[in-house]
Formats: C-alpha cells, structure tokens, sequence
C-alpha cells in the first residue's frame, strides 16, 4: 500500500461505519474517531523519536551506518550536488510514471465522487 494512501484509509473507514454509529447518536461519531486518533498519538509518541540516533529500536550497526551516511554521503553511494545528469524527460514519458499520475487521478476523482453522493444523501 502507498503511505500515500494510508491517510484516506481513516477517511474511508469513518464514512463507511458512520451510518452505523449514528444510530447512537451523532456525537458518537466524533468520539469513535477521536478515540481512535488518541489510540494513533499514544502509538506514535512510543514508536517515533526525533531522529535515528535517539531511537531505541534502531540497532548499533543501523545506527552507525545512518550516520556514516550522513557523514560521509559520496562514500555511501548518495547522490550530491543536484540533479545533474538525471534524465527527467525520460521518466516524466516512462509507462511506470504515467501509470502512477493515472492511479492518484483516478483515486482523486473516486474520493471526490464519495464525497458528493455523500452530502447529497445528507440533504445538504
């Protein structure tokens, strides 16, 4: 799945069960889905940290390559000095790039309709 994705995965989930929760009461729904975003603070404040060097489940040789690679970026293989050389035309025309603007087009389009169909179901 695309982290791009993942966003609309709770957008998609609240639309699908809010009917159901409005049988309890429109408030419901705003607690349910706030419930859930506390459950996903309390998970990203135990997994995230502000970098690698502070994380806890990074391992030493992790750790020290991350660094290295910051150190050093021309020994650890990492592009510098800009985009010199990189072939943009030939991948703005590739099948794989067209084929991704296509998908998150199309995705776009899906979720806009979703959204009218709901608010005309609303009466609003």
């Amino acid at each position: 799945i695309n982290a791009e994705y993942m966003g609309s995965i709770g957008t998609i989930l609240a639309m699908l069960t809010s009917p159901y929760l409005a049988e309890w009461g429109w408030p419901s729904i705003f607690y349910v889905s706030g419930g859930f975003g506390v459950v996903w603070l309390v998970f990203f404040v135990i997994l995230a940290s502000a970098s690698p060097e502070e994380h806890r489940w990074v391992s030493p040789a992790e750790r020290a390559h991350i660094v290295a690679e910051r150190l050093h970026p021309l020994e650890a293989g990492v592009m510098v000095g800009g985009f010199a050389g990189v072939p943009f035309g030939e991948f703005f025309r590739s099948r794989a790039y067209l084929g991704l603007v296509f998908g998150h087009f199309c995705y776009g389009k899906a979720l806009h309709l979703v959204d009218i169909h709901i608010s005309c179901e609303s009466g609003d």
